[in-house]
């Protein structure tokens, strides 16, 4: 019996190994997407106009649309959808949502809130918003996590399936890079 859990454990331990350094990888980079810049490049571009915008026209109907509302707040976002709902936004990520839908004579109130535990267990699993000996601590288990996969790359001798298998993994590994 304890033959075989030896043959699980290598024959799935060398399959999961390259789905496993990413993840390290990857976890490490999660952990200082605001150092990388959030992993998104912004192009700007200015475009010429015949005239200047007036503006004054659409702020004074957010304006009326958000007195509606109650707020003592601009809405951080106006989001306009393709079936002419109009919809305010308040907060980071739109924490409070008020939208307003055409030739209805009412106004639908969103608001989200955190499900605990399960918001907080998330925030650490993405080190966001944590203490600094958090992320040290996350960063560490990477690293050791990866330094455990490599080097027991070097302690069994392989057979053909096992090199099969960490090719496998490797190949689905490469596979799910290409296809993001």
């Amino acid at each position: 019996m304890q033959r075989w859990f030896r043959k699980l454990h290598r024959w799935l331990g060398l399959f999961f190994c390259g789905l496993l350094l990413f993840y390290c990888v990857t976890g490490i980079a999660l952990n200082h997407r605001r150092a990388f810049g959030y992993f998104t490049d912004r192009l700007r571009a200015v475009y010429p106009l015949a005239a200047p915008v007036d503006t004054s026209e659409i702020a004074k109907v957010i304006d009326r649309l958000a007195a509606m509302t109650g707020e003592d707040r601009p809405p951080t976002v106006v989001k306009i959808t393709p079936d002419g709902k109009v919809a305010l936004l308040y907060g980071s990520h739109g924490v409070v949502t008020y939208t307003f839908s055409p030739g209805v004579a009412e106004v639908q109130r969103v608001e989200k809130r955190a499900r605990q535990p399960w918001f907080r267990l998330n925030r650490f699993h993405k080190a966001v918003r944590t203490h600094p000996l958090w992320l040290l601590l996350a960063d560490v288990t990477a690293l050791c996590l990866l330094v455990v996969a490599v080097t027991g790359l070097f302690i069994f001798r392989y057979r053909r399936l096992d090199w099969w298998l960490l090719i496998t993994g490797c190949l689905l590994l490469a596979a799910g890079v290409v296809l993001l």
